[in-house]
């Protein structure tokens, strides 16, 4: 009967190294986890803010395009009427 108390014990310790260790694992995926969304939503925002950069430059141009074409047909205009 003893023998039946310390292979008992000795398996409840056992588990309850086994639990700990699976524990701590599921504490340092979701860890893990953590850091790699934050990560992410960094990344995400970035592309975000890289995109309206874009649109940004790309209305820009089409602005001085437009503008260019206006100063050389005023100079062609201009040069015709000379």
């Amino acid at each position: 009967m003893t023998n039946q108390v310390e292979d008992l014990d000795s398996k409840k310790s056992s588990m309850d190294k086994t639990v700990k260790n699976l524990k701590d694992q599921v504490e340092e995926l979701t860890d893990q986890v953590s850091e790699e969304t934050k990560a992410k939503l960094a990344a995400n925002n970035k592309v975000k803010h890289l995109q309206d950069e874009l649109e940004r430059l790309q209305g820009q141009l089409e602005d001085e395009e437009e503008a260019k074409d206006a100063v050389q047909t005023k100079l062609v205009s201009t040069n015709s009427q000379v």
